[in-house]
């Protein structure tokens, strides 16, 4: 049977719906189980207006089956043979002897009867169905309005529900469900619906896309017809285009332009201004040069081109005054004169001023330039000059600006290139997939601001709770282990954290830290390149005080076989947890195996040693895995365990310096085979 249904509703905002249409198929699927209703498949399309729905259903649904329970069997049968109360049951339920079963429920078993699953018709559920996926919309923000109950992201105008034709019996926020919808908000038009076909051509004929995807398509479409009727490049924003696509369900793209004049601005601002605040694109040529164009997509069939270019222009225009009025006067006086003014700013009620964090950055960046051999004073410089901007006149009207500004008012200081984009990449990365810090000082400088994040949220007791991270350290950590492994920096997280901690004068939870680390570092092998869990723990148990060295050990291991692993839990697992003595004594190696592994291991002792302090971790486990054929040979002719205790304590010291080396790369005890 073929089910639609559609909630009409008033203007929906783009953030609830953008991602409705993936998680509504979900959801749909979740409740069809659960009323065990068959289907061949599910769509769900969202407009700012409108979620509609479609399914092709089974129209009988499977009862499952359910269990009736008698009476114990101690009560149902006496001497072998039932008894009134079970042929009481037996008649209550028209069975008979041979249907009945036993089964045990706690400390008595009882007689129960297997009531098979019926075949019942799928119309009287779906209102329920229907109702249930409703409510199941997980919108962030409800409200209810006029005097009903009901809560939805906004008011519902109308509801389509048919079932091969037939109106469904539904009511929902007290509006009855109806074969009607409507198209396109300047048409008002009001349509009679019978089946999906003839809802999605109604709705194309009152210019209403209903897929996102053919929305998508139209506006790309339109921006390349303009692009090679103008010779221009329009800037293809992703994160703007998806909202664009459920801001409107006819969009149409304009391209309009504003005074040239306002290209003295620099490039972010123009188009920042135009994307957050117009929702326009950027226009530029071949050579990647900002035009006087912008492309404004509106929701109107019938627009009239010139009077919407007109508008668009004039609140740009209205925009780009102001801004190029706070570049001129911000630009008066150096970015350096602009530090004295962040004592005015609190970072955090807790954590002191805007200053005080600029010095804790100025010490911890040039303290991990320094671990890591690289240039402290441009890094000390970038840090001084890094939160400079958040007192400038532009990225106080445009905060999304901070860190661009920076750079931008570095640059035209006559600051040294390396600390103007320094100023800018130290926010970097500000999400997931984000782009990283391409310098060393950027990247020096961004480690040090998610440290100190961290660190003084710890210490204010900010830290995650849950699914809670009002202060996005959870995403500051992710940052910290990206750009580190990015840039291949071997860095001791302890000494740094702790370093970090000191600069605010106070003890700070250095285990708590480093455990929240080491979790966001698990989380991210096993997300973003599909680890095994055990795995990564059986690096991270080993020894986590260096991100990137953790990394290279997990990407080695990564791959091994099986019989390695066994191998190395093997001799893990013989070895008590207390037994730490090395001093192997030569002249109690009895039998040829243990001395054959013995010379096996002292032979490559120093070569293992030496691939370790290198941190070639691959050549070093190829090393430990040809010891395998010796290895097996020991256990399989070797008694460890023997009543002599001399023996059996050499013969342990022997393993557990096959141990110390095993642990060289993972504690190989966690893996599960």
């Amino acid at each position: 049977m073929e089910l639609l249904y559609e909630i009409f509703t008033e203007e929906l905002p783009a953030f609830e719906v953008m991602n409705l249409e993936k998680e509504g198929k979900e959801i749909m699927m979740n409740i069809f189980e659960k009323y065990n209703i068959e289907y061949k498949h599910i769509d769900v399309y969202c407009t700012p207006r409108r979620i509609a729905l479609f399914s092709d259903i089974s129209p009988v649904t499977t009862v499952k089956e359910e269990k009736i329970y008698g009476p114990p069997e101690q009560v149902a049968f006496k001497n072998g043979e039932p008894t009134e109360a079970l042929r009481g049951f037996l008649k209550r339920m028209q069975a008979e002897m041979e249907d009945i079963k036993i089964e045990k429920k706690g400390k008595k078993s009882y007689i129960f009867l297997l009531k098979r699953g019926e075949k019942k018709d799928v119309r009287p559920l779906l209102p329920s169905v229907l109702k249930e996926f409703t409510d199941s919309i997980p919108f962030k923000r409800k409200m209810r309005w006029s005097d009903r109950l009901y809560s939805f992201s906004r008011p519902i105008h109308s509801l389509l529900a048919i079932c091969d034709g037939e109106v469904v019996d539904l009511k929902i926020a007290g509006i009855k469900a109806n074969n009607f919808t409507y198209g396109h908000r300047f048409l008002a038009s009001k349509m009679e619906i019978k089946s999906k076909e003839e809802f999605i051509n109604a709705l194309k004929s009152s210019f209403v896309l209903l897929s996102s995807k053919e929305r998508r398509d139209k506006v790309l479409n339109e921006f390349k017809k303009m692009e090679r009727d103008h010779n221009i490049s329009i800037i293809k924003d992703d994160a703007l285009l998806n909202e664009i696509v459920f801001l409107g369900e006819y969009p149409q793209p304009i391209l309009g332009e504003f005074d040239k004049t306002f290209l003295a601005l620099p490039r972010a601002v123009l188009i920042t201004s135009m994307k957050n605040y117009e929702k326009c694109f950027a226009v530029e040529d071949e050579n990647h040069v900002l035009l006087p164009y912008f492309v404004a997509v509106a929701d109107n069939p019938f627009l009239d081109r010139d009077v919407v270019k007109k508008g668009y222009q004039k609140v740009l225009s209205a925009r780009f005054n102001d801004a190029l009025f706070f570049y001129r006067e911000d630009t008066k006086k150096p970015l350096s004169d602009f530090v004295s003014r962040l004592s005015g700013i609190v970072f955090h009620e807790k954590l002191g001023r805007m200053d005080e964090k600029v010095e804790r950055l100025e010490k911890l960046s040039s303290n991990i330039a320094e671990m890591l051999g690289k240039d402290k004073g441009m890094v000390k410089r970038a840090a001084h000059l890094c939160k400079a901007d958040l007192v400038t006149q532009m990225v106080y009207e445009f905060p999304e600006l901070q860190g661009v500004m920076g750079k931008e008012y570095a640059l035209k200081s006559g600051e040294e290139e390396i600390v103007a984009q320094a100023i800018y990449e130290h926010y970097l990365p500000r999400r997931e997939e984000d782009a990283l810090p391409q310098t060393d000082v950027g990247a020096i400088l961004s480690i040090a601001e998610r440290v100190d994040n961290i660190t003084g949220g710890f210490l204010a007791g900010l830290e995650p709770t849950g699914d809670k991270d009002p202060y996005a350290l959870r995403r500051a950590c992710i940052g910290l282990i990206r750009i580190i492994i990015d840039r291949g920096y071997f860095l001791s997280i302890p000494q740094v954290v702790d370093y970090a901690g000191s600069l605010y004068k106070e003890k700070i939870p250095l285990s708590e830290i480093l455990e929240f680390v080491k979790r966001r570092f698990i989380e991210y092998l096993i997300t973003k390149f599909d680890f095994r869990f055990d795995v990564v723990m059986a690096v991270v148990s080993s020894d986590f005080t260096d991100i990137y060295d953790a990394y290279i050990r997990a990407f080695a291991i990564r791959d091994l076989e099986d019989k390695h692993f066994l191998m190395f839990k093997r001799v893990l697992n013989i070895i008590p947890e207390s037994f730490s003595n090395t001093g192997v004594e030569e002249k109690l190696l009895k039998e040829k195996e243990e001395i054959e592994l013995y010379r096996e291991f002292t032979q490559k002792e120093e070569e293992i040693k030496r691939l370790k302090e290198q941190r070639e971790y691959s050549k070093l486990l190829s090393i430990l895995c040809s010891f395998k054929e010796k290895i097996d040979a020991f256990f399989d002719n070797v008694m460890v365990m023997t009543e002599e205790e001399a023996l059996r304590e050499n013969r342990l010291k022997l393993l557990c310096n096959l141990r110390v080396v095993f642990l060289y790369i993972a504690d190989f005890k966690k893996v599960e085979v």
